[in-house]
Parts: C-alpha cells; sequence; structure tokens
C-alpha cells in the first residue's frame, strides 16, 4: 500500500498488480532461504509436481 500511496497508482488496478508480483518474485529467491526445513521440502516437492504437468 506504500507503493501505491508513493507511486499515485490505483492498488486495484493491473499497473500495481504486476509491479507486486515482480517484487514478490523478486524476493522469493531471498525469503526461501529462510523457510524451516519442512516447508523447503514442500516446496520441491510442489515444484517438481508442476514440472510433471507441462
Amino acid at each position: 500500500m506504500h507503493i501505491s500511496s508513493a507511486l499515485k497508482i490505483k492498488p486495484y488496478g493491473e499497473e500495481y498488480q504486476y509491479l507486486t508480483g515482480e517484487i514478490g518474485q523478486s524476493m522469493f529467491k531471498i525469503a526461501k532461504r529462510f523457510l524451516c526445513d519442512d516447508c523447503r521440502q514442500k516446496l520441491v516437492i510442489e515444484i517438481k509436481e508442476i514440472d510433471k504437468k507441462d
């Protein structure tokens, strides 16, 4: 919400959604290091299942 206020972007608009998606993807690369071992293992399993579907 701070970003939308500072940049005067409507928080329900497409522009805001793309911006938050990009930030989320970029931050996940760092944040996944702080997951517990169980959550990290589940993440690996889910990614493998998604890859099999494609």
